[in-house]
Order: C-alpha cells, then structure tokens, then sequence
C-alpha cells in the first residue's frame, strides 16, 4: 500500500536551508495528496480483512511517510475511553 503523502516545501515554510540535505525530519514538511497513493489521510481504507470478510476500516503501517497512522478517522468505540 501506498501513503499519499509528498515532501512540501513553501518559501516561508521550509524547515532547511537550499545548501543542506533534506531528509523528511519534520512533519510540517509532508503534505498530504488525494488520490496519489492507496490510503487516505489517516494511513487507511474500507477492506476485507481476514477477520472481518464484510470489510472494515483499518490502518496500515508504512515503509515511507508517515509510517504510522498520524490520526483517528471516524468516532472511536467508547471502550478505547481513559478510566
């Protein structure tokens, strides 16, 4: 799966000068792409999964950024609440 993630860089917003390698370091720097990859912002998708052959929501971790779901989609369970 892919992330639709790519590397942002605006005048006022980089985080690097021209003469330095750029490696990704900040989050601020990605930008987020519809419709360039497989998954939405949140790192997911709607699929079949082997425990759910109905389908379901879920997240994918990834080699590229973000790696990690960075957000939630959707309304959590009200078990997942802080005691």
């Amino acid at each position: 799966m892919a992330a639709n993630f790519r590397h942002e860089c605006r005048a006022s917003g980089c985080r690097y000068r021209a003469d330095e390698l750029y490696d990704g370091t900040f989050r601020e720097d990605w930008e987020y792409v519809a419709d360039s990859g497989d998954l939405d912002q949140c790192n997911g998708l709607e699929g079949v999964t082997p425990e759910y052959p109905e389908g379901t929501y879920h997240y994918y971790i990834t080699d590229n950024y973000p790696y990690i779901p960075r957000c939630v989609m959707g309304t959590p369970d009200a078990s997942f609440r802080m005691r």
